[in-house]
């Protein structure tokens, strides 16, 4: 993602969470984050593990979870989401020390 990319996602950002009608502490609460990350992102510094490891996906949970924090079906639904993709990492992390990257990744091929 461009810096320019970068600093547009984080001024969405803001815009939802002040559609929402939230302060930052409000939200901080809801995403798990700290106030210093939302701040951060807002600003348009988003790490960059968060935009190399699926950082599409990643953008879209983080826009969704801003949405969801003024509907809590939504926002029960996505954490539902969240702990479904949590088991899924940490099943294929729990393959990859069973079976050792090279067969990891010779399995990803198949």
């Amino acid at each position: 993602m461009r810096e320019k990319d970068m600093k547009e996602f984080g001024r969405k950002i803001a815009e939802l969470r002040e559609k929402s009608g939230k302060s930052q502490a409000e939200l901080v609460e809801i995403l798990g984050v700290t106030q210093q990350t939302l701040s951060r992102y807002e600003k348009g510094d988003i790490p960059v593990a968060t935009v190399a490891i699926n950082g599409g996906k990643n953008a879209g949970i983080l826009a969704a979870k801003i949405l969801a924090a003024s509907d809590p079906e939504l926002l029960s639904r996505l954490k539902a989401y969240s702990e479904k993709m949590k088991n899924e990492v940490v099943g294929k992390a729990e393959k990859l020390d069973k079976t050792g990257y090279k067969e990891y990744l010779a399995s990803m091929k198949k």
